[in-house]
């Protein structure tokens, strides 16, 4: 079985990601499906100064993702370099079980 490789994406990734955007919904009595069209990096200026990618697969099956970016913001009054973490998405299957841990880990 294939081990769980967490890894920075590159634009190259942009289809696979894309894919797995629209198959991972958010469950409940609305389903909501969050995408990103024509392309998840075309957009990355408006997350913030610095914005990451981060995917991570079961052999070639991407499984989870998530988005880090960092804007600068006043913190104590001084402004400061602020990261945050969005756009985190784990496939139903590996839900409640190591993905999630194990990203969040690799952050």
């Amino acid at each position: 079985m294939a081990s769980l490789e967490i890894q920075l994406a590159t634009p190259a990734d942009d289809a696979a990601l894309l894919e797995f955007m629209k198959t991972t919904t958010l469950p409940g009595e609305i389903t909501i499906s969050m995408q990103r069209e024509p392309s998840l990096f075309a957009a990355s200026s408006a997350m913030g100064e610095v914005h990451q990618v981060f995917v991570s697969r079961l052999g070639a099956q991407v499984v989870g993702m998530a988005e880090r970016a960092e804007r600068r913001l006043y913190v104590n009054g001084a402004p400061a370099p602020v990261g945050y973490i969005s756009g985190v998405r784990v496939d139903s299957a590996h839900r409640g079980g190591a993905t999630l841990f194990k990203g969040f880990r690799f952050l």
